[in-house]
């Protein structure tokens, strides 16, 4: 069930923001289901100024009052999408390693990429939510292209990503190092974000086969799978998952910690 919070039932009078936020949950609520092809899905009204998140473990989409209650709804649709797109796409954390991540430079690559990615297949599953995603990626994504550089070349690197994945273009005051790293990397950046799981869901016997052919995704769900087995698009959507991740440890990362050295 959605949660909205008790102070708006105690207080008798409300703002017109305040009186509409139920209205607002429950459209939200029922968007992110549509889209994420996942009706267990619950969405709660967060803590001010809390992240937009979606917490895998409880099927949650958290989003702070603050956006619900002074951004307009089409900003908050599409960040609502974002999530959703998180809980059907996403599957990253099922493999790999925490430790991977205790670099925080490290922990954004794989971010960034991922956001592209399922960004990507947001649009394609459902094109006419575009002006959404524009109202949130144009407000977070400007001060990347045309702000003053980042002092740290990781930070340049990421960043970069989001910018020519969103704007078609690169910040305009890299380092030297980070263009070279760059250009090396694109090719591989692209076919990651390319890595994505079709936009409905599909069966066949043939991505059956895939996945139980593969060693990594039976050791990482061994367990899981004994007890609910997974539909054929959720062993596509880890397949899909499985090669961007390949991808980015293998083709990606090397290149990524040059900068550090």
């Amino acid at each position: 069930m959605s949660t909205v919070g008790d102070t708006f039932k105690e207080s008798p009078e409300l703002s017109p923001e305040e009186a509409r936020l139920p209205e607002r949950v429950q459209e939200l609520e029922g968007l992110i289901r549509i889209i994420s092809m996942r009706p267990e899905i619950t969405f709660q009204v967060g803590a001010p100024h809390s992240p937009w998140y979606f917490e895998f473990n409880k099927a949650v989409v958290n989003a702070p009052i603050n956006d619900l209650l002074d951004r307009s709804m089409d900003y908050c649709r599409g960040l609502a999408l974002h999530e959703a797109a998180h809980a059907t796409v996403t599957r990253i954390f099922d493999m790999l390693r925490t430790d991977l991540f205790s670099r925080r430079e490290i922990h954004s690559l794989f971010n960034v990429i991922e956001d592209c990615r399922i960004e990507t297949w947001m649009l394609n599953r459902s094109p006419g939510c575009a002006p959404w995603v524009r109202l949130y990626n144009d407000r977070l994504f400007a001060g990347i292209l045309h702000g003053p550089p980042l002092q740290s070349h990781a930070a340049q690197f990421n960043m970069s990503i989001l910018s020519k994945w969103w704007f078609g273009e690169y910040p305009s005051t890299l380092a030297p190092q980070v263009w070279d790293a760059l250009k090396r990397a694109m090719p591989s950046i692209e076919r990651a974000i390319g890595a994505q799981p079709p936009s409905f869901a599909v069966e066949s016997e043939m991505i059956r086969r895939a996945y139980e052919g593969n060693r990594t995704l039976r050791f990482s769900y061994m367990r899981q799978d004994l007890f609910d087995p997974p539909s054929y698009f959720e062993m596509l959507i880890r397949i899909r998952q499985l090669q961007m991740v390949h991808i980015v440890l293998n083709e990606i990362l090397p290149i990524f910690l040059e900068l550090f050295e």
